[in-house]
């Protein structure tokens, strides 16, 4: 906004909502291209050290659980920084933003399931390191991954960005 280029970007004929969704999925994407490239250190150390060990480097079922918590809850969290973005000026502030509500969230999910302030079914579902175990184990489920999806903060972000 302080360069000006939101004026500019408004002013154009896709609208609000088209702009939101391709900063968010270009910025998912450009994440996820950078957790695929991670992909080729495991495969590669496999291949190197196949003699050399007597079980398998590579198991299948944490890392495809592990990947699918990856993707699902990326964007979630990416959302959110987005939405931080959006409320501030500043790329620092935006930052710092992002970091207190993902912090907190996780923290204040975890702490209210321990206390079992939460009930089972709603903890498991929110609680960010029940699902990554789960997936690692080979346990799917979908609710919680929908809960990551649909996050609901692309309507904030919308919102926010229509009123200015």
């Amino acid at each position: 906004q302080r360069s000006g280029i939101l004026e500019s970007l408004l002013s154009t004929p896709i609208g609000t909502r088209s702009l939101v969704l391709s900063k968010v999925f270009s910025v998912y994407c450009s994440y996820l291209l950078l957790w695929g490239l991670n992909l080729i250190y495991p495969f590669f150390a496999d291949y190197h050290l196949q003699g050399d060990l007597s079980a398998p480097l590579i198991q299948s079922t944490p890392l495809i659980g592990g990947l699918i918590f990856i993707c699902s809850s990326s964007f979630l969290f990416i959302c959110i920084g987005v939405f931080a973005s959006s409320l501030t000026r500043t790329q620092s502030l935006a930052g710092f933003l992002c970091f207190c509500f993902l912090f907190i969230g996780l923290v204040c999910i975890k702490i209210f399931c321990e206390i079992g302030y939460l009930e089972n079914d709603l903890g498991i579902y929110m609680d960010c390191f029940q699902q990554l175990d789960d997936l690692c184990k080979g346990s799917l489920d979908i609710r919680p991954l929908l809960f990551h999806i649909g996050g609901g903060f692309l309507f904030f972000i919308h919102l926010l960005l229509q009123s200015r």
